[in-house]
């Protein structure tokens, strides 16, 4: 329609990605706007395995919140697409991760479930978030990670917020 209200155009960013390595075979991707900055350098570890691909990422991801003056980083957990010849195809995520706030030291110590033959964990996702320090509990997460997941902080932060 011309009014510059597209999805795309409040959203607008660069992305770069381009793979440098072959032997092995490792990308880097950069991608920013006024907002946020994210980059990383990744290598995967894949195995196939009848009917399912286990991809395993190795590698840092980092994202910059600009308004905020704040550098998050974490490793991603292992994917595996499930009923990839025979079956109803899906995507699994699971495994712990860690997503630190390196600008404070904050920390979440994220658990993605591993979908069990009865789907009952498939897309849980439960985490700790605690202080620089690692040991004080600031609060946690929990909920599906392809639906929302909800926070419940602790008396201690809502001290810091005070």
């Amino acid at each position: 329609d011309g009014d510059g209200d597209e999805p795309w155009r409040r959203c607008a960013f660069r992305y770069v990605a381009e793979q440098v390595s072959h032997h092995p075979p490792i990308a880097a991707t950069h991608a920013h706007n006024e907002h946020w900055t994210v980059y990383d350098e990744k290598r995967v570890q894949s195995r196939f395995s009848g009917n399912a691909l286990t991809l395993k990422p190795l590698g840092t991801f980092h994202v910059l919140l600009h308004a905020h003056n704040e550098h998050y980083t974490y490793e991603a957990v292992t994917t595996v697409a499930q009923n990839i010849i025979v079956g109803t195809s899906y995507v699994d995520h699971f495994g712990d991760t860690v997503v630190r706030n390196e600008t404070s030291g904050e920390q979440c110590k994220l658990t993605f479930e591993k979908c069990g033959w009865l789907s009952r964990s498939r897309y849980v996702v439960h985490g700790e978030l605690t202080a620089a320090d690692g040991r004080t509990p600031l609060g946690s997460l929990s909920g599906k990670w392809s639906e929302s997941l909800s926070a419940k902080y602790t008396a201690a932060a809502d001290a810091d917020a005070a």
